[in-house]
């Protein structure tokens, strides 16, 4: 009788330790990072001469009305489909190429790199670029934004 008590409770305690083991196994799928397609668009929107908008800066703009504030004329977006993204910048001197790169995190975080090639000019500059963002970017979304600024 003792034996066989001893077996019931040591098959109880083994059947606890599975459950508990396969559900501490359970894991939580990591996010891979993912680019987002983005097409310069700032040759084709005419940007307002001074921008409500901060030094070294990223914005994103899910609207017609919410466009406004930044250009003067622009062209037409389809805001259902995707978002526009403003980037801009100040230099210490001349600006000779800006590139942007756009990885989305997860939903609602995101990553902006800004590389930013300066020529050898001592004159200051700034930047100002628009790009089309092949998909919609929640207005809430966390963007981090990372501008790398050399020669």
């Amino acid at each position: 009788m003792k034996n066989r008590v001893l077996g019931v409770f040591s098959a109880v305690i083994l059947l606890v330790g599975i459950i508990v083991v396969s559900g501490c196994n359970e894991e939580t799928p990591a996010t891979i990072p993912q680019n987002i397609d983005i097409v310069d668009t700032t040759k084709a929107v005419l940007f307002k001469e001074v921008l409500p908008i901060s030094v070294d800066t990223v914005i994103i703009v899910n609207s017609d009305d919410d466009l406004k504030p930044y250009c003067d004329k622009t062209p037409s977006f389809d805001f259902t489909k995707g978002s526009v993204l403003f980037t801009s910048g100040y230099t210490g001197s001349g600006v000779f190429k800006v590139s942007v790169k756009l990885t989305k995190q997860d939903n609602t975080h995101y990553k902006c790199l800004v590389d930013v090639q300066q020529d050898y000019t001592a004159k200051p500059d700034s930047w100002k670029r628009c790009y089309w963002v092949s998909q919609k970017i929640d207005p809430k979304a966390k963007i981090t934004v990372s501008i790398n600024k050399h020669h």
